[in-house]
């Protein structure tokens, strides 16, 4: 049975990716609203983003081999009802009155997003209409990038105004939320398949089962997502106080600003696919970070407008690496490889927990503009990774009938 997602199951898959995006930012932006509810300081706030990417170390492998042994269409579905469960207890625990009670529903939630990526992210590299699974992948990954830049918009909608309780718009988003995600769990049920087209990177031949060589492939991949998600991380958590300080500028002209380098994002993921099915994917990558590496440097030594516009540029370089890293350590697997190679991928992603912590610590002993030198460093040594082991280790994908 050849057999591949028709129209709505490939729009389906489209706005999973999309969901997390939206989700995972307005996560992000409920910590203000948490630290003046509760008076917490900016460590004990932060507590929120712990609470996050602790999921990625602790559930990632798990999830990979949940899905290698229930599918990744159970796999999705599975991730979008913890997602819609976490949202939903997230609202109630703002209830309590305790700080405290909201964390084990945030971190339900990102065990959701966690399952969610170690699921979709391969069934998306081999369900899209290109030649090519990073293609396919980076597409897929644009519309999460969307959903990043949708979820500033969707919060300050949900955000507007001055309520008497910090907390109740904090709670009627995420009933919203859960509503949402939990319907989309639904038309998963309804739209997407588990299939031997769907299973197997090549439908007309078998896959590669994980050798030395995928092993240590696999390996590095794990270590340049961990660097990326960590630059990432501390790059955007601390951009409003970059482009303050760069273009002397008030905080609320410097956050209408961030959305800048979302967009930046999402035009470079978009962008990235029609280069990733004419040229190698190692060379895609490889000059994406080199060319953000060099940003970084550019914004952490020029000042004024010019950092400010090189850290904004970063988005734009940064939006091809990660679907690309994931697509070169688990593309080339046979199928239930490759849902465990996505279970390792994703415990990298942990890097955001880690990495701005380095970062940050530069930043206090220096300037926020030398700590730049961090993500630089990631960076660069994402291009190493794409020029080592960026190699295809068989032929594209064909491309599929369309008749």
């Amino acid at each position: 049975m050849n057999y591949r997602l028709g129209l709505a199951g490939r729009l389906t898959l489209l706005a999973v990716f999309l969901s997390w995006g939206v989700v995972g930012v307005l996560v992000r932006m409920t910590v203000p609203h948490f630290k003046e509810a509760f008076e917490l300081g900016y460590r004990d706030a932060l507590l929120v983003q712990s609470a996050f990417f602790i999921t990625y170390l602790l559930f990632s492998r798990a999830g990979g081999a949940i899905t290698a042994r229930i599918g990744f269409r159970n796999g999705a579905m599975l991730g979008l009802v913890l997602m819609g469960l976490g949202a939903l207890g997230l609202a109630v625990a703002t209830l309590a009155g305790e700080f405290v009670a909201l964390l084990p529903s945030i971190f339900v939630l990102a065990s959701g997003i966690t399952l969610l990526q170690v699921s979709a992210n391969p069934l998306a590299a081999v369900e899209g209409r290109l030649r090519s699974a990073s293609g396919n992948l980076t597409f897929a990954q644009g519309f999460n990038s969307l959903g990043t830049v949708a979820a500033p918009i969707i919060a300050g909608a949900a955000f507007l105004g001055t309520p008497d309780n910090a907390l109740e718009p904090v709670r009627l988003l995420f009933v919203g939320v859960a509503i949402f995600v939990l319907a989309l769990a639904l038309l998963a049920r309804l739209t997407l398949r588990e299939n031997d087209a769907a299973q197997s990177p090549r439908p007309e031949g078998p896959g590669r089962t994980m050798g030395p060589a995928e092993a240590a492939r696999l390996r590095a991949g794990v270590a340049a997502i961990f660097l990326y998600v960590g630059a990432e991380v501390a790059i955007t958590t601390t951009l409003v106080n970059l482009l303050e300080d760069g273009l002397t500028i008030t905080r609320d002209a410097a956050a209408a600003m961030v959305s800048l380098y979302w967009l930046g994002m999402l035009v470079g993921r978009f962008g990235a696919v029609p280069l990733l099915v004419r040229f190698e994917r190692q060379k895609v990558l490889a000059v994406a970070a080199l060319l953000a590496t060099a940003l970084c440097l550019l914004a952490s030594s020029a000042g004024g407008l010019a950092a400010a516009v090189a850290i904004l540029a970063v988005g734009l370089f940064g939006g091809p690496q990660f679907p690309t890293i994931f697509a070169i350590a688990s593309a080339d697997l046979e199928p239930q490889a490759r849902a465990k190679a996505a279970g390792w991928l994703c415990t990298g992603i942990v890097g955001g927990g880690i990495v701005p912590l380095v970062y940050g610590e530069v930043a206090d002993r220096f300037s926020l503009a030398t700590a730049l030198i961090v993500p630089a460093v990631c960076f660069a040594c994402i291009a190493m990774f794409a020029l080592r082991y960026g190699r295809a280790f068989s032929t594209p994908l064909p491309v599929p009938d369309r008749s």
